[in-house]
């Protein structure tokens, strides 16, 4: 067997291989997909519906209305905003001092923020749980968005190792075009960041919107609930009835959305700020 042989036979087998990890992934999916745009009649069966029978609408409503996902998107929605805009900045501002800037004990903080990322999030649980009781902040959105919506050690992290790629030239030439720390930050390091911000942002999006621990343990007013507590209560609220299935497979679909469409809009960023990140 020649070399130009062996190479097509090995890529034919890595694009088979791929293949066939695709389709154990998004054969489910599609499947739920198939599931919400169909009338409820069609999903008691045991039959495994490609493509569906008859185009329906009316699981999506229904699941909308009657799950409450409409109320869920929106706190989601608020507590996302109030998550991501800060981390963004504080992320960006912190890793450009870390990266450019010179101080007594840099290196030293900086491995202790990192050490921190190893504490298991259910050691800190129930003295934080306790600290906002303290604080009076059960039942709001307060723990949903500090610190973490300020804080973001990960977010320092990847902002630190991208921006050490920016040649110090440019920070230069603004200091000598009469620019200060900040706005050689906001004016120079903020622009050449874009992909890292998509990636951060994508991120932080996608573990902000999946989050259910976090809102089942600090907020008990349904008026509160995310996205995700109303399809998990969902799961209770339609148990033994006809539409447990079929709302359950829609409101999965509903909840998912939004990190498929934010991913479509930034995978071009995201992929670029991975790359770049860990290239040195």
């Amino acid at each position: 067997m020649t070399f130009s042989t062996r190479r097509i036979v090995a890529n034919a087998s890595w694009y088979f291989a791929i293949g066939v990890i695709m389709l154990i992934v998004l054969i489910p999916l599609w499947v739920s997909i198939v599931a919400a745009f169909q009338p409820n009649s069609y999903i008691p069966s045991n039959a495994i519906h490609f493509w569906p029978k008859q185009w329906s609408f009316g699981n999506i409503i229904d699941a909308w209305k009657q799950g409450g996902l409409g109320r869920g998107y929106l706190v989601t929605i608020m507590l996302t905003v109030l998550n991501i805009i800060p981390n963004l900045f504080f992320s960006t501002l912190l890793g450009y001092v870390f990266a450019k800037k010179r101080f007594w004990g840099k290196n030293t903080i900086f491995i202790l923020l990192l050490a921190s990322m190893m504490i298991p999030g259910e050691i800190t649980m129930i003295p934080n749980f306790i600290l906002y009781r303290y604080l009076g902040w059960i039942n709001t959105i307060g723990p949903l968005v500090f610190p973490g919506g300020i804080i973001n050690v990960f977010g320092i992290f990847l902002m630190r190792q991208f921006i050490q790629d920016i040649p110090d030239e440019l920070l230069d030439a603004s200091k000598i075009d009469g620019c200060g720390s900040f706005r050689s930050y906001w004016n120079v390091i903020l622009p050449l960041c874009k992909p890292a911000i998509a990636t951060l942002s994508i991120l932080t999006f996608s573990g902000l919107w999946n989050d259910y621990m976090g809102p089942l343990i600090y907020l008990n007013n349904a008026s509160l609930y995310t996205v995700q507590l109303h399809v998990a209560d969902m799961v209770t609220q339609f148990s033994g009835t006809s539409f447990e299935g079929t709302l359950q497979q829609t409101a999965d679909i509903i909840a998912a959305a939004p990190i498929v469409i934010v991913f479509l809009c930034l995978q071009r960023y995201f992929i670029r700020g991975i790359s770049l990140t860990g290239l040195k």
